[in-house]
């Protein structure tokens, strides 16, 4: 997924999904997830209380690269957020409101070299050799 002008991915009231094996490079948000207010809502007048809310999710496994926010959660809980790769992102992290039982674990990567860089690498090599 590239080149979104907002997210990446983004699920609203979902629970017990798997976001497994994508890679999101260059979007405003890479993944998004949150709740939606239930009260007075007709939507979601049929469902028992607390399963209009987003949480259970596996968001797992994933390549997240450049972004302003890698995954965000917004009153989603109890989310399992593990196993990812974060390149060069401006913030791994964002939980806003409710966001009780959330496991947010990740591998976190350095942005890679720029061409500058290594030449200038290259260069330090080639000066000690002589």
């Amino acid at each position: 997924i590239v080149n979104m002008r907002n997210h990446g991915i983004i699920s609203g009231n979902s629970r017990g999904n798997t976001v497994s094996g994508n890679q999101i490079v260059n979007s405003n948000e890479g993944i998004y997830f949150f709740s939606e207010q239930y009260a007075g809502n007709p939507s979601f007048a049929w469902l028992p209380p607390g399963d209009y809310r987003s949480h259970s999710n596996c968001l797992c496994g994933n390549t997240l690269q450049s972004k302003a926010i890698a995954v965000h959660l917004q009153d989603s809980t109890n989310n399992q957020v593990t196993n990812n790769t974060f390149v060069n992102n401006g913030r791994t992290f964002l939980v806003q409101g409710n966001g009780d039982g959330n496991n947010l674990q990740g591998y976190q990567r350095e942005s890679p070299p720029t061409i500058a860089r290594r030449l200038r690498m290259a260069f330090d090599i080639s000066w000690v050799r002589w």
